[in-house]
């Protein structure tokens, strides 16, 4: 009688084992897969932070001690970006003129001159 509670125990545990690795597998993520479209996804933000950078880079000027962003948000989207970047940039740069204004400050295009430096190494100076 002792021998068949200990068999009886120790197929209990093997099925218990059994279906406890059944459950873990049918809940697994193929997490592979994931990060390949996370993979494609940081690709392609990656490509338009590169071309939105560019962009500001050589467009930005400084008019009258302001910052100026000349092109239309439809010129801004027609090189693929989106349309929300073009109203942020806009928005910082309102912000940032009326702190200039605020603060006094006179040297903005000498002060972005040697912000940007190295950018305008990797994109060239602004069009003029």
């Amino acid at each position: 009688m002792n021998t068949s509670k200990l068999i009886l125990l120790f197929v209990s545990f093997l099925i218990l084992s059994s279906c406890a690795q059944n459950t873990k597998n049918a809940t697994e993520i193929p997490v592979v897969d994931l990060q390949i479209y996370q993979q494609q996804v940081d690709s392609l933000i990656n490509e338009e932070l590169e071309l939105l950078q560019k962009t500001i880079v050589n467009n930005l000027k400084i008019v009258d001690n302001h910052m100026v962003f000349p092109l239309s948000e439809e010129e801004f989207t027609a090189l693929g970006l989106p349309g929300f970047y073009y109203e942020k940039l806009q928005q910082e740069l309102r912000e940032t003129n009326e702190w200039i204004d605020a603060s006094g400050l006179e040297n903005v295009e000498e002060i972005l001159a040697e912000s940007y430096q190295s950018l305008y190494q990797i994109y060239g100076s602004p069009q003029e």
